[in-house]
C-alpha cells in the first residue's frame, strides 16, 4: 500500500533515510504551494480542476503524500497542526465537490473504484486518530457505496479491490469486511488456462490478450505483498494454500524478465508510454515487493529472494537505487544492501520461452535479450486512455537487447524512438494512425523450443498490425555467443517499402559510438542515410557486432529525434519539455512490393571489432532461410535448431554435415544436438494445433535414457521414430536424450 509511512522510528544519519526524508518534505511543501485557498473554493490543487476524474483521483493521491509526511517520524510534518488542518479540509472539500453523495460517477471508472479509494483509505488510517468518527463514517460510507464488492474483476484490479475492501474493514472495525476481502483474493492464486491471471509457463495476463507482468502483474504483487504483510498472524490471515502459486512467481515470472534490476519493457505494454515510469523504477517496486513478501514466504524462499534483489540494486548502475525512493523502500533496500548474511546472487544463465505470453528471454555472461511477438492469442500491443499510441510494431518481432548500458530503454526510448525502426521487426513504411491496429492478429505460429535451457529457436508468421499486405516468416535462434535471425517469404502488395531492423540504438543526448562496416570506420552525416553496398559485417562501439550472411546492402542513419512524450502519450499530463535523443539505425530494405524477400543476419552481443571480423571470415553456422523452413546448424557443435512451417502431416527432409539425416514435421520447432554419446532432442508445437508429431532419425539403436511421459520412441537399424504428444496443446517443449 501506498499510504505506508515508515513504520516508526528512522536512523537519520543513514543517508538513504534522511535524503528519502528531506525528498518527501520537499514535496508536501511544494503541494501545500499548490493548495487552493477561498472558502468557496472549486478544487483543492489550483492545477486540478476536479472536472476529470484523473484530477480528482490525482487530488487524493496528493492528499496522501502529504499525509505520508504528516504520519512519518523524523519529517519536518511530522505531527504539523497546520497541515492537518489542510488534510482535513481537502478530503472534506472532495467529498463535498466531487467523491460525495449526489455525485454521478464520470470519466475513467478506475479512478472512482481503485485510486481514488485506495487514496482516500490510506489517507484515513494514516490520520485515524485526527479526523472524527464522522469524517471516518462518511468517508467509509462513500467508499463502501462505490465499491461494495470485488464482483468481476480479475488479476490486478481484483487485488486493487480486495485491499480498498481490507482497508475500509480496518476503518470500520468491521469483521465481516476484512474477511469479505481476504476471501476476495483467493481466486487470484491459481495458475488460470484463460483471461487474465498466472499461467502455468509465468505469464501474467491482462485484459485477456496482454502479457502484463511488468505492469499490472507488478501491480498485483506489490498489492499481495502488502496485504499478506497486513494479515500474517491476524485473525484474518490468508490461510489458503493456493497462496503459494503467488510466491512461486517470483522466480518464474518475475525474475526471468528483471535484469540487474531492470523490468523488461516486453512486459511492461502501455506502461511504456509514460513518462514518469521506466523499467528501472518499475523494477525498483517489484524489488521492493519481493522483499516485503519474503516476510510471509518460507525461510528458504526468503533468504533467496533477499540475495537475488541484493544482486540487481547492486548491479543496477543507470541511477542510484534510491533514486525517488519513498522512507519505506529506502530502509528495504538499505538494509538488505548491508546485511553481511544475505549473499548476492548473480543473473542467471538461461534461455526461456513463454508460450503463453509469446515470449523469449536469452541470458549470456555480459548481455541478455527479450523477444517480444504476436498471435492470434496475443496483441501486437496495447493502446487505450491516449496511452502507447505509436506501440504498432511492440509485438512484431522486436529484439530488446540489455546489456551495459542500463539506461538504453529508460532514457526516453519510446518518446524519441522512431516507432517504424524497432529493432528486429520486419516493417512495411505504411503511416498508421495512432492507436491503430491494436487486435490481435490471425497467425497462430509463434513460439519455439528450448534445449537444456541454454539454446531455443523462436518463429513467428508475421501478420503485422495497421491491416497492411505484408507477411513475413520470422525467427530467431539462441546460442552460446550469438542469436541467428532469419527471415523469408517477405511479401506485400504495396509500394511501401518493407525493411528489417537490425538495430536503433539510443546513443542518449548527442552521444556517439563507431561505426565500422568491413573493417572501415564510417563518417555518418546526421540524419542522412549511408547506403553501404556488399557489406558483410558491422560492428557499432561499444555495443557489438553485426553479421550479414551472405552480404547485403546494409543502411546506417545517425539521427537526432525530439523526444515528445504527448506524442505516444496523451493521458499522463506533467512531462518534461521535449529534447532531442541521438539514435543510430542499421537496416536492410526489400523495397516496394517484395514477393520473395528474405534477410540472414547473426547479432553478436558485445563483441569486439577483431571478434566480429573473425566470425564473418568464417561463419561457424549454417543457415537456411526458405519458405518452409529456417535452419540453423553449428558443424563443430554437432547441433541444429529448425521450424518447418510446411503444413501439418506433412514433413521436411533435412539433411546437415554434422547430424543425421532427418525427417522433421511441418508446424514444429525442434532442436537437436549431439553429446558424446548422446543425442538430444527438444520438440514444441506452437500453433498449438497437433496432438502429435513425428521425428525420424535416419540413423538407428537410439533409445530413451529414461523413460519420457510424453515422447515414445521406437528403432530399427536404420531409423528412430520419435512420436511427441503434444494434445495439451500448450506449446511447450518436450525434451527427451537418446543414447
Amino acid at each position: 500500500m501506498e499510504g505506508r509511512s515508515d513504520g516508526g522510528a528512522v536512523d537519520l544519519s543513514v543517508p538513504a533515510i534522511s535524503e528519502a526524508i528531506d525528498r518527501l518534505d520537499n514535496e508536501v511543501t511544494h503541494l501545500l504551494g499548490l493548495v487552493e485557498s477561498g472558502a468557496t473554493r472549486t478544487r483543492v490543487f489550483t492545477d486540478l480542476s476536479l472536472t476529470e476524474s484523473a484530477q480528482m483521483s490525482a487530488s487524493y493521491q496528493r492528499l496522501r503524500t502529504m499525509a505520508i509526511g504528516y504520519a512519518t517520524s523524523g519529517s519536518s510534518f511530522a505531527g504539523d497542526t497546520s497541515l492537518l488542518a489542510v488534510l482535513r479540509a481537502g478530503l472534506a472539500d472532495l467529498y463535498d465537490l466531487v467523491y460525495g453523495p449526489g455525485h454521478s460517477q464520470f470519466g475513467n471508472w478506475f479512478h472512482w473504484q481503485i485510486s481514488s479509494p485506495q487514496a482516500l483509505n490510506d489517507a484515513c488510517v494514516l490520520l485515524y486518530d485526527q479526523l472524527s468518527a464522522t469524517e471516518i463514517d462518511n468517508y467509509t460510507a462513500i467508499v463502501q457505496s462505490r465499491i461494495p464488492n470485488a464482483d468481476g474483476q480479475t488479476g490486478a484490479n481484483r487485488v486493487d479491490v480486495a485491499q480498498v475492501m481490507i482497508v475500509q474493514g480496518i476503518l470500520d472495525k468491521s469483521s465481516t469486511k476484512i474477511a469479505a476481502g481476504r476471501d476476495a483474493l483467493s481466486p487470484v492464486f491459481p495458475l488460470v488456462t484463460s483471461g487474465d491471471g498466472f499461467y502455468s509457463d509465468g505469464t501474467f495476463i491482462q485484459h485477456n490478450v496482454i502479457p502484463y507482468t511488468g505492469q499490472y502483474g507488478r501491480v498485483l504483487l506489490e498489492g499481495l505483498a502488502s496485504l499478506l504483510a497486513l494479515l500474517t498472524g491476524s485473525p484474518w490471515e490468508v490461510i489458503d494454500p493456493q497462496k503459494q502459486v503467488v510466491f512461486d512467481t517470483v522466480e518464474k515470472s518475475f525474475s526471468p524478465f528483471i535484469y540487474d534490476g531492470r523490468m523488461m519493457d516486453a512486459l511492461r505494454g502501455r506502461g511504456v508510454s509514460r513518462w514518469n515510469q521506466s523499467e528501472v523504477s518499475d523494477g525498483r517496486t517489484v524489488e521492493e515487493a519481493i522483499l516485503l513478501l519474503a516476510a510471509s514466504a518460507s525461510s528458504a524462499e526468503a533468504a533467496a529472494w533477499r540475495s537475488r534483489v541484493k544482486g540487481w540494486l547492486q548491479r543496477s548502475s543507470s541511477e542510484s537505487v534510491y533514486t525517488q525512493a519513498s522512507v519505506v523502500r529506502a530502509k528495504a533496500f538499505h538494509n538488505v544492501l548491508h546485511d553481511a548474511s544475505v549473499g548476492s546472487v548473480a543473473e542467471n544463465n538461461v534461455t526461456q520461452i513463454f508460450p503463453v505470453g509469446a515470449r523469449a528471454v536469452h541470458r549470456r555472461p555480459g548481455w541478455c535479450v527479450a523477444l517480444a511477438s504476436a498471435s492470434s492469442r496475443i496483441a501486437h500491443y496495447e493502446s487505450i486512455n491516449g496511452e502507447n499510441r505509436k506501440g504498432w510494431f511492440q509485438g512484431s518481432g522486436m529484439l530488446y537487447r540489455y546489456d551495459s548500458d542500463h539506461a538504453q530503454y529508460s532514457d526516453s526510448f519510446w518518446a524519441a524512438v522512431d516507432p517504424y525502426r524497432l529493432p528486429g521487426t520486419t516493417v512495411q513504411r505504411t503511416s498508421l494512425p495512432p492507436a491503430s491496429g491494436a487486435p490481435k492478429p490471425t497467425n497462430k505460429w509463434s513460439g519455439g523450443t528450448v534445449l537444456d535451457g541454454n539454446y531455443g529457436t523462436v518463429a513467428q508468421y508475421l501478420i503485422p498490425p495497421g491491416g497492411t499486405s505484408m507477411r513475413a516468416w520470422k525467427s530467431w535462434h539462441f546460442l552460446s555467443t550469438s542469436v541467428v535471425c532469419l527471415g523469408s517469404k517477405i511479401s506485400s502488395s504495396s509500394s511501401a517499402t518493407v525493411e528489417t531492423i537490425l538495430e536503433n540504438r539510443n546513443l542518449h543526448h548527442s552521444g556517439s559510438a563507431t561505426l565500422t562496416v568491413d573493417g572501415v570506420t564510417r563518417s555518418l552525416t546526421l540524419g542522412s542515410p549511408t547506403v553501404i553496398t556488399g557489406a558483410s559485417w558491422a560492428h557499432i562501439q561499444g555495443v557489438g557486432g553485426y553479421v550479414l550472411l551472405g552480404g547485403a546492402t546494409l543502411y546506417a542513419l545517425l539521427e537526432d529525434r525530439a523526444a515528445d512524450w504527448s506524442q505516444v502519450n496523451s493521458y499522463v499530463a506533467g512531462a518534461p519539455a521535449p529534447t532531442d535523443r541521438r539514435f543510430l539505425s542499421l537496416w536492410v530494405d526489400h523495397g516496394g512490393a517484395p514477393t520473395a524477400g528474405h534477410y540472414s543476419y547473426v547479432l553478436l552481443p558485445g563483441a569486439d571489432v577483431a571478434t566480429t571480423a573473425n566470425w564473418a571470415a568464417s561463419p561457424p553456422v549454417a543457415a537456411q532461410a526458405s519458405s518452409d523452413r529456417h535452419i540453423v546448424e553449428v558443424p563443430a557443435a554437432q547441433y541444429l535448431s529448425a521450424d518447418v512451417f510446411t503444413v501439418a502431416g506433412t514433413s521436411a527432409a533435412v539433411t546437415t554435415s554434422s547430424l543425421p539425416t532427418m525427417d522433421l514435421p511441418g508446424q514444429c520447432s525442434v532442436i537437436v544436438r549431439r553429446s558424446g554419446s548422446q543425442l538430444k532432442v527438444a520438440v514444441a508445437q506452437p500453433t498449438k494445433a497437433l496432438d502429435s508429431v513425428t521425428i525420424v532419425i535416419h540413423e538407428g539403436g537410439w533409445s530413451p535414457s529414461t523413460p519420457h511421459p510424453s515422447v515414445s520412441v521406437s528403432t530399427s537399424s536404420t531409423s528412430t521414430r520419435l512420436t511427441v504428444d503434444t494434445s495439451d496443446r500448450d506449446a511447450r517443449s518436450h525434451q527427451i536424450t537418446l543414447v
